[in-house]
């Protein structure tokens, strides 16, 4: 549970961008393999935001920040672990996920969807409606799918490239 460092600066790659920093506030949203996404509010200065883990010790997870009107940034082409520190037996920093929510899907495959096939997701449980936020490693965007009250399934045609790890939050 130690607190890292943010700071939001401009993509010097992206011209186009300019000195765009987006809106406050910043939320983190971090995405964990076979676990629980979590979106985390980590401040309203773009110098001086913190980010704490909240995932049990030996997950794996990406990242990507995100400003109050949705556009995303920062790096999506690392995979991170939790490691144990000192103060790792002290503090509980897992939520609880919801026991009445459960996501299925038709992947079969070892856990493989391949690039340019189908993806279904179906939800059961939780509120209604939903959005599913789908992050790709290496890729600077994110996914995001929201579906009407009611409906409770999504289809997504991967466009993630070949042999790359995708995350989902829901």
């Amino acid at each position: 549970c130690q607190d890292f460092p943010i700071v939001v600066i401009p993509d010097p790659k992206n011209a186009t961008a300019g000195n765009f920093l987006g809106t406050p506030p910043y939320y983190m949203m971090s995405f964990p393999q076979g676990g629980q996404p979590i979106t985390q509010l980590i401040g309203n200065t773009n110098d001086t935001l913190s980010w704490t883990p909240k995932h049990p010790v030996g997950t794996n997870f990406s990242l990507q920040l995100m400003d109050s009107d949705g556009y995303t940034g920062g790096d999506g082409g690392l995979i991170y672990q939790v490691v144990e520190s000192e103060h790792s037996s002290e503090y509980v920093c897992t939520p609880t996920p919801p026991n009445d929510f459960t996501i299925t899907s038709n992947v079969t495959d070892g856990g493989r969807v391949e690039t340019c096939h189908f993806w279904r997701l179906n939800i059961n449980g939780g509120e209604s409606p939903y959005t599913v936020v789908l992050n790709a490693v290496n890729s600077p965007v994110i996914t995001n799918i929201s579906l009407s009250d009611g409906n409770n399934a999504v289809v997504y045609s991967n466009r993630a490239d070949p042999d790359t790890t995708l995350f989902g939050k829901y």
